[in-house]
Formats: C-alpha cells, structure tokens, sequence
C-alpha cells in the first residue's frame, strides 16, 4: 500500500544518489504544483494528473525493473537509465538549457557579437534604471498582465505564474525600473545542483529589454557566487525562443523525453 511522504524526501534522495535535476525539480516548485509524493516497497515517486511526473526512485540505487514502473513518466533524468526501456514509446517533450553564468562576464568574440550589441541598445536609450530585489507584488501581477497580452497564444501555466510572483519562500526575485517604473522582472530558485531561471518577464514595447534583463540576470553577483550552472528551461514550442536561446552558448543543450508503455 502506497504511503504518502513529503515531497522533499524525493529531492533528498535525488542529491544522495547524484541524479541530474531537470527543469522542473525544486521545492518551491512541486509545492506550488501542489502534487503529490508517494513511497511503496522502497520505491518514491511524484505524481499529478494521473501521471508519474519523474522515474520512480529506489531506496538502493540500481536500474529500475519492470515489478513496478507508471505507465506515463513525464519527464526524465539526464543520467538516470529507466528500467524496461523496451516497453516504452519515449515522445519528446522538450529542450532543456544548461548555460555557465561565468560565460556572460566575457562576451568577446564572434559568438556573441549579436548578443554583446543588443544589451547595450537598451540602457544607452534608458540611462535612468534600477535593478533592485525591493519590488512590490503588485506591480509585478501588472506588469504580467501586460506580457500576457502579447504572449496570450503561447503562454503556459499563467497560474503557476502568478504563485511565483506571490510566494517568497525558497523564490528569488529582482526587479528592473526605468523612470521609476517596473517593465521587467527576473524570478528563480534552484535545487542542489541548478539554479532555475524560471521566468523572464518584461514590457513587450521595449526593444531589446529582454536581452538585457537577462544578461543581468546572469552577471548578478548573487547568481555568480552560488558556484551553480543555471537551467534556463525549455522552449514550449517556440522556435524563435529557441533560436534566441541557442544564440546564448549553452553548455549542454538537451531533448527531454516522456516514456509511456506500448
């Protein structure tokens, strides 16, 4: 009979065993999903909407077998082989983006050469900003409002979204005001590996503002003395995000599958 546990049993024993974290994993996340954790014979796992989101894992670390094994995983593990591989279909579910903050302090050369010109149009054009962690929620849930109205067609889990902006505990967040007027904001957490670049949110009528909240992002101090690589997440489809991402040197780029039984 399965037991329910918490779920940051299951992130302790993805650090015990060394299992690469995807996107997905961390606290503040799975707690704002609100899924589900579960522990049978040995075994734990994380479930929501009828699928197991991540594979199962033991309590001594070996391949997993087919004596138990969901029907769906959602998402996998860069370095964690499934047992039973045979009997499943895999399906792409993603592109996941792993990037060296330490690369951002340097943007010589000709691979950067767009990115490197493109982070300066905006503050030359806005002497007057601010990059601060004091933000006010509100503004934050407005300023999102407005990036909705551009993004409506592509725009994943807005709820999910809006629980970041108002939850704090284990969530970073910094602010960037021109004129005194939040048009972008820069949110993250992070488990023991990664840090996750959750969202970058910015006013769509400022060009190049979102090349150049990003590059503060990734050249802030905070982020730069964690030691940590950042998971910049996935593309949900776009492929201008994708070109966009590409053109930032990543370090590993990566197909993430989901696995179901034939």
């Amino acid at each position: 009979m399965k037991t329910k546990v918490e779920v940051s049993h299951y992130l302790m024993m993805m650090e015990k065993w060394k299992i690469d974290p995807n996107f997905y994993i961390s606290e503040p996340y799975l707690r704002l999903s609100k899924v589900k954790c579960y522990e049978n014979y040995g075994l734990t796992w994380v479930e929501a909407n009828g699928w197991a989101l991540f594979p199962p894992l033991i309590a001594e670390y070996s391949l997993l077998s087919n004596d138990f094994m969901p029907k769906k995983i959602w998402s996998d593990f860069d370095n964690l082989q499934l047992g039973g591989i045979n009997d499943r279909k895999s399906q792409f579910l993603d592109w996941e983006y792993i990037f060296d903050p330490n690369s951002f302090k340097d943007l010589s050369g000709k691979k950067w050469e767009v990115f490197r010109k493109n982070i300066r149009k905006w503050p030359r054009n806005n002497p007057n900003w601010v990059y601060s962690g004091h933000i006010d929620k509100e503004e934050c849930l407005k300023l999102l409002g407005y990036w909705l109205e551009e993004k409506s067609e592509t725009a994943q889990d807005v709820e999910l979204m809006i629980k970041f902006i108002l939850n704090d505990v284990g969530i970073e967040k910094m602010g960037l005001y021109k004129d005194g007027k939040l048009v972008a904001i820069n949110i993250w957490d992070e488990n023991y590996k990664y840090i996750n670049y959750r969202y970058c949110i910015v006013d769509r009528k400022e060009p190049f503002l979102d090349e150049f909240v990003r590059y503060l992002f990734y050249t802030d101090l905070v982020i730069l003395k964690t030691g940590k690589l950042v998971n910049d997440g996935g593309t949900v489809g776009n492929q201008g995000l994708e070109h966009f991402k590409d053109k930032l040197n990543p370090i590993r780029k990566r197909k993430v599958h989901s696995y179901i039984i034939k």
